[in-house]
């Protein structure tokens, strides 16, 4: 009798602190759905290299139009303190205008 052996395939996930950046990615999307935001690799041909993540608004009364930084907790404070101000009560939602 004859026994065939599957493999069975599963996607790699990132680890560490790059799976923590991308966990940290989501949670900044979902907090601010007024950006679209994603990262973008700055030296792609390096497996080690920097990354910079970048917002940009989804609607023209939204504030600021766009943001650039390597720290999502930078962006976080720069997205958080427009949309504060911008926003009636502080909310952190999309308002129809």
């Amino acid at each position: 009798m004859e026994t065939s052996t599957r493999e069975m395939r599963v996607p790699i996930q990132p680890q560490g602190p790059r799976r923590a950046a991308q966990d940290d990615a989501a949670a900044l999307r979902a907090d601010f759905p007024q950006f679209k935001i994603w990262q973008e690799a700055t030296a792609p041909m390096n497996p080690e290299g920097r990354v910079r993540y970048v917002a940009r608004r989804r609607r023209d009364d939204i504030r600021p139009h766009t943001v650039v930084t390597s720290d999502l907790s930078e962006m976080r404070e720069v997205l958080g303190a427009h949309v504060s101000d911008a926003l009636p009560g502080g909310q952190n939602s999309l308002l129809e205008p």
